[in-house]
């Protein structure tokens, strides 16, 4: 975000971010932070090397580490000039000089701040016995020991590490915390003074913002920042760097902090995380966001689209005055090198929030393929991955691209449209899935939540095949299946069936295809006993008499759609249609076998 575009929506954002982290006792005084630290590196009172602890949840994979509030830091605009390192929390590389491999040599980058960093013990050891104590257990031999110690514990050169002497922190020691306070730079900003974009009270402008964690996944850096003034024309008016967009040190500091922990408390979805908090305290079990992530338990009771339902009528009757008055708040954000992208910002209503995500439930539900039950309400990343190819059977969510992932994320949120670049990606998908003849129910839900949303044809639209459909376009999907039908009954299977052969081309210039399928058809029909053919007949006949002459010579992208629906939801009748058959066959096979028991 950069500020010079700064508007009422990221105000308010920023806004209700810092209250978030107020709310929540996240805020940190100026000049400290919190950080997750992994490694322990403890000395005797002595200076004896006691050994290393792996801090947080050891048995967890890809351990964070532990938060640990109240660390110092020196502000980015000072850290940006190279060559420096924050006091007692840091990288391993820096604290204990630890290369990236064991065996090489440590780069000069982090020779030079491991000398800063022991520069700031040995000034802090005028005031603290226990951090000349560190000092000296630290330029000795025995920081070999310590490397060798962390190189069998696994850990990580890029990992922070922090000392304790005689079982305390150093960075704990309200000494080392008021020495911070006398040392570092008696201001808040730089510059004139100007409202606080956060707070709108007068302040000196921060010189340069915090950065913000957690976006490694998503194509950020270690640490990114959310507003920045690093090009000549994000200025204006003469104003330099932040003086653009006023914000104090400590609204700077509070709004870093909340969005740090919402983005750590956030939802990986594909090249981005969505982060959500509410207004009141809501049960985990009501957390509506996240049962659109991570769905309830297998049960068909708990799936997420009976819950919603369920939830929303209780609302409505009055059963849960806890939730009246709640607001939700969910933005989306993704990394670009140093940047932090803000892809999307939402607030509003719980309950207008459980109508929009009740909806998006009901739009993509759909009859299975076997033609039985409803499917499950499947999970946003699940159908976030409909659009892309899967590799090993997992689908490549990093190939999606964050716009459009934010945009289908409204969609299921506020009730918006769904992107046309979703359901073009999803209709190309679709093809491949009729040619292999491995067809995807959950991708045939977004289709059809597309159409609801999208067109006018939203209104025909129902989970199980509609006979009435006013469309051709869906009624030449139905006529493809019913044509792949007769021939599979004619031949069993062939190298090549009309549907491998056809249905790209039949989806997008049926009127060039049609004809000479119906004219095919007939073969295949007069190899089969007179009952099949004639049943299999009259459905054909039935779906052109839909169709009439109305076949264009080119299909629109809703047609496409309409097209491979129909296909769909005809082969699902025709699955459900044989298994009924089968049934009675089955059934009328026991009766008369009984009958017979009962004549001998």
């Amino acid at each position: 975000m950069e500020a010079t575009l700064l508007g009422n929506r990221e105000k308010l954002m920023l806004e209700l971010i810092a209250k978030y982290a107020v709310d929540k006792g996240l805020t940190v005084e100026p000049g400290f932070t919190t950080k997750n630290v992994k490694w322990l590196i403890s000395f005797a009172d002595d200076g004896r090397f006691l050994g290393v602890q792996e801090l947080g949840d050891a048995e967890r994979k890809n351990n964070p580490g532990l938060s640990i509030p109240n660390c110092p830091e020196f502000p980015a605009n000072e850290m940006n000039s190279g060559g420096k390192a924050h006091p007692l929390v840091e990288s391993l590389n820096v604290v204990v000089a630890m290369p990236a491999k064991q065996g090489e040599a440590v780069p000069e980058e982090h020779l030079v701040k491991h000398g800063f960093y022991m520069d700031l013990l040995i000034e802090l050891g005028a005031k603290m016995r226990t951090a000349g104590v560190a000092v000296s257990a630290l330029t000795s031999e025995k920081r070999a020991e310590v490397v060798s110690a962390l190189e069998a514990s696994a850990a990580k050169s890029t990992d922070k590490g922090l000392i304790a002497i005689g079982g305390t922190w150093l960075v704990s020691d309200p000494k080392a915390a008021e020495w911070w306070r006398s040392r570092r730079k008696a201001s808040d900003g730089t510059g004139d003074e100007g409202l606080c974009l956060v707070t709108g009270r007068s302040a000196l402008p921060l010189a340069s913002h915090p950065t913000i964690s957690g976006l490694v996944s998503v194509g950020g850096q270690a640490g990114s920042r959310l507003i920045s003034f690093d090009k000549g024309a994000f200025a204006s008016y003469g104003f330099d760097k932040s003086e653009n967009a006023c914000v104090s040190e400590s609204a700077a500091m509070q709004y870093r902090a909340g969005l740090t922990d919402l983005i750590g408390k956030g939802r990986k979805l594909g090249p981005m995380i969505v982060g959500h908090w509410f207004s009141n305290a809501v049960p985990a079990d009501d957390d509506i966001p996240t049962w659109l992530v991570e769905l309830p338990d297998a049960s068909e009771e708990a799936d997420a689209r009976m819950r919603a339902n369920r939830l929303l009528e209780a609302i409505r009757k009055g059963d849960r005055p806890d939730l009246s008055g709640c607001r939700y708040y969910t933005f989306s954000v993704s990394g670009a090198a140093g940047r932090v992208m803000l892809r999307d910002w939402q607030e509003g209503s719980f309950e207008a929030l459980l109508q929009n995500v009740t909806k998006w439930f009901d739009d993509l539900a759909i009859v299975s393929s076997d033609g039985g039950k409803v499917i499950r309400s499947p999970k946003f990343n699940t159908v976030l991955g409909t659009t892309v190819r899967s590799e090993n059977g997992n689908p490549k969510l990093d190939d999606t691209h964050p716009p459009m992932v934010a945009a289908l994320w409204r969609s299921a949120t506020s009730g918006s449209a769904i992107p046309g670049n979703a359901v073009t990606a999803a209709l190309q998908r679709s093809r491949i899935d009729a040619l292999e003849n491995t067809f995807r129910p959950d991708r045939m839900s977004l289709l059809k939540a597309y159409l609801i949303r999208n067109t006018k044809q939203g209104i025909h639209m129902s989970t199980h095949l509609n006979p009435e459909h006013p469309d051709p376009a869906y009624h030449a999907g139905r006529l493809m299946a019913v044509l792949a039908n007769i021939q599979e009954a004619a031949l069993g299977n062939v190298n090549a069936n009309v549907v491998q052969r056809f249905y790209p081309a039949a989806s997008s210039t049926p009127a060039l295809i049609f004809g000479r399928l119906a004219r095919l058809s007939q073969f295949h029909l007069a190899k089969l006993d007179s009952g099949l053919a004639r049943h299999l007949d009259l459905k054909q006949a039935e779906i052109w008499s839909q169709i009439n002459d109305r076949l264009p010579t080119t299909f629109s992208l809703e047609q496409q759609t309409l097209f491979a629906l129909g296909y769909y939801q005809q082969l699902a009748s025709d699955a459900a249609e044989r298994r009924e058959r089968s049934a009675a066959k089955k059934a009328s096979n026991t009766e008369s076998n009984l009958f017979q028991g009962e004549q001998s």
